[in-house]
């Protein structure tokens, strides 16, 4: 008989636990804090994405790979990127080119890029291009520059209108 006592006792006490437990568990709870919505960095973009990175394919290699800090899309189709880099690598003639710039503007089908701000063009042969300003066009596969700069590394000047650099931009996007 004693051990039925017991089993008694040990009944009792795991019911008033678990009876606690129901009563805690639909207990009224407080209002929840207020979240305060994020703040948008254009609000006249209707998305906005952080850490983007986009990477176009030409049949098993990675042609070209985008990454930015921060991506704007519009209504019309058009994209701004925040922080952007533009990777090609491993090219035909085995070089390696990247392109940073503070701010770039794609157009809708990516028919025109725009770079603005610090836009520096680098290479893997140590060749550094810099300017505030540079475009591509993809209708007719033409790059210009405002003004290029510096050029580091390479043999070949460039002339003051930067068509040199205009050379390299182009062979970012169509060096096979």
């Amino acid at each position: 008989m004693r051990w039925q006592k017991t089993l008694r006792l040990v009944i009792a006490v795991t019911a008033v636990a678990f009876a606690i437990v129901v009563v805690l568990a639909f207990k009224r709870r407080g209002p929840a804090p207020a979240v305060a919505a994020p703040v948008r960095t254009d609000p006249g973009a209707v998305v906005e994405i952080t850490g983007g990175r986009v990477g176009r394919f030409k049949f098993s290699r990675e042609d070209i790979r985008v990454d930015c800090e921060k991506q704007l899309v519009y209504a019309d189709g058009s994209t701004k990127l925040l922080g952007v880099t533009i990777v090609s690598e491993e090219r035909a003639n085995g070089r390696t080119f990247t392109v940073k710039a503070k701010e770039g503007q794609v157009a809708q089908n990516e028919a025109m890029m725009v770079l603005d701000g610090d836009v520096q063009l680098s290479a893997s042969d140590g060749m550094v291009v810099r300017t505030e300003h540079a475009s591509y066009a993809s209708t007719d596969g033409t790059a210009a520059t405002d003004d290029a700069r510096r050029r580091i590394g390479s043999q070949q000047r460039l002339g003051h209108d930067g068509r040199g650099a205009d050379h390299m931009l182009a062979i970012v996007e169509h060096d096979q």
